[in-house]
């Protein structure tokens, strides 16, 4: 396969960015599903899977930032449904859609990755990771994370072991996170030791994340709203 190693965001540090560490990064992930309706124990669940994106690399405050807003409409309730007002499916809770799969992932994590199978991706599927890494962990296996945007070609992919994460986009994929923000379908496999492009899942966490001003407005806006 030609797909090249995805490192996540790169901020470049400037006077005028701002530094979060972690526990602002919970604070304001807590504070945002807070006012977004989720129970307490849900928005510290929330907080702690944005600060699991964060520390790798992924931008889990701007996704759930994206979630919370571009849905601030619609009832949460109806957020837990998979097929939408619209009739559609997918575009749903993306941590309503970790639970619903929940049972399904000992069969999907068992698929050969030629024969992965796919579902309606949730909105901001990215925020779906942390739960297959949850679950993953006690297992001792590793997992691929797949999606599709508007194309029948794979943009990118993510190996899961554990608390660890290897992120790989398609040669020619200028933006493959962009893509599963708004992914129509997500898909699940086995992670056979080979794989290629084999994959080297890395341990080493970020302390701290590096934000633009406007992005932190941003957040504040939404939490005065």
């Amino acid at each position: 396969m030609n797909f090249t190693r995805l490192f996540g965001r790169r901020t470049a540090p400037t006077q005028q960015n701002v530094e979060l560490d972690m526990k602002q990064v919970a604070a304001y992930a807590n504070a945002m599903a807070r006012r977004r309706g989720y129970v307490d124990d849900t928005a510290a669940m929330i907080a702690r899977r944005v600060v699991f994106l964060e520390r790798r690399g992924l931008p889990g405050l701007g996704s759930l930032h994206r979630e919370v807003l571009t849905f601030h409409n619609e009832p949460l309730v109806s957020r837990f449904s998979r097929r939408r007002p619209d009739g559609s499916e997918g575009g749903h809770c993306p941590f309503f859609a970790g639970v619903d799969l929940e049972p399904k992932l000992d069969m999907l994590t068992a698929r050969p990755p030629d024969d992965r199978l796919w579902a309606a991706a949730p909105s901001n599927a990215l925020l779906l990771v942390p739960k297959l890494a949850e679950w993953l962990r006690p297992t001792g296996r590793r997992a691929v994370f797949w999606w599709l945007g508007e194309g029948p070609e794979v943009p990118g992919f993510i190996v899961v072991e554990g608390y660890r994460l290897h992120c790989f986009s398609r040669s020619g994929v200028s933006d493959a996170l962009g893509v599963l923000e708004q992914a129509r379908a997500i898909g699940f496999s086995d992670c056979p030791d080979d794989f290629e492009p084999t994959p080297t899942p890395r341990s080493g966490f970020c302390d701290k994340v590096t934000l633009q001003p406007r992005h932190i407005a941003l957040m504040h806006d939404y939490l005065k709203g």
